[in-house]
């Protein structure tokens, strides 16, 4: 279900010139099992490499930050599975840095 809804976004942003990319981030229950290698991300990974759109695996960005109890305090919202101001400030961050990749010098990492 998910890979026929996201095929049907991927033809539609092609039809109409617009760039995309697939981005996945480990959910707290994978932070707390030190989730590294799921099929979850392989099977983006590989989703994206059939259509030749950029994949932007999160998984290590998160996981460098240290042990569970610290990225789940300084990242996410209180049992939620969404970033906090700073969670999404890092990925933020890290997504302008390879924003000139995903849009072909498009936009400009600040």
């Amino acid at each position: 279900l998910c890979a026929g809804n996201m095929g049907s976004l991927v033809k539609l942003t092609q039809q109409h010139g617009i760039t995309i990319s697939i981005s996945v981030y480990p959910w707290p229950a994978q932070v707390n099992h030190q989730d590294t290698a799921t099929r979850y991300t392989d099977f983006w990974r590989d989703f994206c490499k059939q259509r030749k759109i950029p994949f932007l695996d999160c998984f290590p960005l998160v996981f460098a930050e240290g042990p569970a109890e610290k990225i789940l305090s300084e990242l996410y919202m209180p049992g939620d599975c969404h970033f906090n101001l700073v969670g999404n400030r890092r990925l933020g961050e890290w997504w302008l840095a390879q924003a000139p990749r995903l849009t072909n010098g498009l936009v400009k990492a600040q």
